[in-house]
Order: structure tokens, then sequence, then C-alpha cells
């Protein structure tokens, strides 16, 4: 009886000592395994600004037609500026009358080839002096007539009086036939009973 009492007894041991070992070794064998700690991951580098395209080749442009070429006339052949290789000489007559005398004329002529400009300066150098001052351009056109471009001063002197005389200013155009004597203006004096006449005269000079 004794013996059978050692035998469980010793059969209990070897179980507690069974289950002790299970019972440590159960823990470790159902424990999970930690998971890995996530890798850090470097950020990614900025991306680069995105270059401009570059422009596009301009489109071909078709080249433009030449110009016609201009007529060449005869004045360009003659190497002028459209005036004839003529003169016109171009007569002036001012009348000038009071109611009390006779009437006076003062006279001048000038030269200028077609379309060019004549001019004459006649005074003295005295203040309110008289004075009698022409410019004149003529132009011949086609039908043989002849433009001109007048411009006129005159002041005559008012003898035995200290007063200055009125002044006639004058500028016209007018068409005339040569040779042949075109009144322009008559004109009387607002100061006094003075009357002044511009007679003009137009010739070509060949």
């Amino acid at each position: 009886m004794n013996t059978n009492r050692c035998l469980s007894r010793s059969v209990c041991a070897c179980w507690l000592a069974a289950a002790t070992v299970l019972s440590a070794a159960a823990p470790a064998a159902f424990a999970q395994t930690p998971a890995p700690r996530p890798r850090a991951v470097a950020p990614a580098p900025p991306a680069a600004p995105d270059s401009p395209a570059p422009p596009a080749p301009p489109a071909p442009q078709a080249p433009a037609p030449p110009a016609p070429p201009v007529p060449e006339s005869a004045a360009t052949r003659r190497g002028d500026l459209g005036g004839r290789p003529v003169n016109v000489q171009v007569d002036v007559v001012v009348s000038d009358q009071a109611a009390a005398g006779a009437a006076g004329r003062k006279a001048v002529s000038l030269l200028a080839a077609d379309r060019s400009y004549a001019r004459l300066r006649v005074a003295r150098q005295v203040p309110n002096a008289p004075r009698l001052n022409v410019d004149v351009r003529p132009v011949i056109l086609t039908d043989g007539t002849i433009r001109l471009e007048l411009t006129l001063e005159y002041q005559p002197n008012v003898e035995g009086s200290t007063e200055t005389a009125s002044l006639l200013n004058e500028s016209v155009i007018a068409i005339l036939k040569p040779g042949t004597p075109l009144v322009l203006s008559r004109a009387a004096d607002p100061a006094s009973d003075r009357r002044m006449t511009i007679e003009v005269t137009a010739a070509i000079v060949k």
C-alpha cells in the first residue's frame, strides 16, 4: 500500500511537472510575432517646373508683288520738275489816280521760267516810304493759256502830305491768254478819293 502511494505521488509529480512545462510553453507558442515597423519613405523630390514650349516658327509669307512701273513722262525725261523749257514775261501796271489829278502809272516787268517763281522789291529804306513789291509764278497749261499766281504790295507816295498813304495788298490766281492784258483788280482808298487799278500781261518768250 505504501508502494502504491509512492507510485501515485510520483505520477502526480510527473503530471504536475508536465503541466507546468506546457503552461509555460503555451504562451510562447501562441504568442504572435510583432509586425515589422514600416520603413520611412524619403519624400519625393519636387517636380521640376515645366519649361515653356519654344515659339512656333512664323508662317512663311508670300512675297509682295512688285509695284507696276511708273510711266516716264516727257518732263521726267527732260530731268525737270514738269515745267516747259521756256520763259514767261509778266508785265504788271499799277494805275494810281486821284480825283484832282492825272493817273500815275507804275510798271514792272519780271521774267520767270515755266512753273518757277520770280520776285521784285522796290522801296526806299526809310519809314513809311512808298513801295512796290511783286511776286509771280506762271504755269503754262496744256491749252496754251497761262495760269498766273500773283502777290502784290503797293503803297504810293502822297506829295504835300505828312500822312502815310493806304497800303494795297493783293494776292490772286488768274488764267491769262498770252499777250492779252487783263485787269485783275480795281480798288478805292478808304481814306481818300484815290483809285488804284492792277493790270497784268503774260507772254511766252520763245
